[in-house]
């Protein structure tokens, strides 16, 4: 009796020490394997299925586009039109190039300015 309980102890020490140290999860599923261990491979660490990632695909999609389009958005925002006060700031210079950036668009040339005063001359 006693050298029964004795080689299942053995045999119980041989299993655990030839045991691979690496955790369940962390193994990739393999087909056609029971948890007997009939087909082979060892049946302690038989994965029957990977895990499921339960979020949509669309979550990711959505997610992409939000963080391309807010960080931006935010950063323009932040240089050009957020009030940081009156004094000098980090800004100022990519807000005056801003500023004369407009005024060039916006403002007529002197060929322009010529052309816009004929045509508001009145006509008598």
């Amino acid at each position: 009796m006693r050298g029964n309980v004795v080689a299942a102890v053995a045999r119980r020490i041989r299993q655990v020490r030839h045991r691979p140290a690496c955790r369940r999860y962390a193994q990739k599923a393999q087909n056609n394997l029971s948890r007997d261990g009939v087909s082979g491979g060892n049946p302690a660490f038989v994965v029957k299925e990977e895990p499921v990632d339960p979020r949509p695909p669309w979550l990711f999609t959505s997610a992409t586009l939000l963080r391309v389009t807010i960080i931006p958005v935010g950063l323009i925002y932040a240089v050009f039109y957020h009030d940081f006060g009156e004094d000098e700031h980090v800004f100022m210079p990519p807000r005056r190039w801003l500023q004369r950036q407009k005024e060039r668009f916006l403002t007529l040339s002197p060929a322009e300015k010529h052309l816009a005063d004929d045509a508001n001359k009145p006509t008598e």
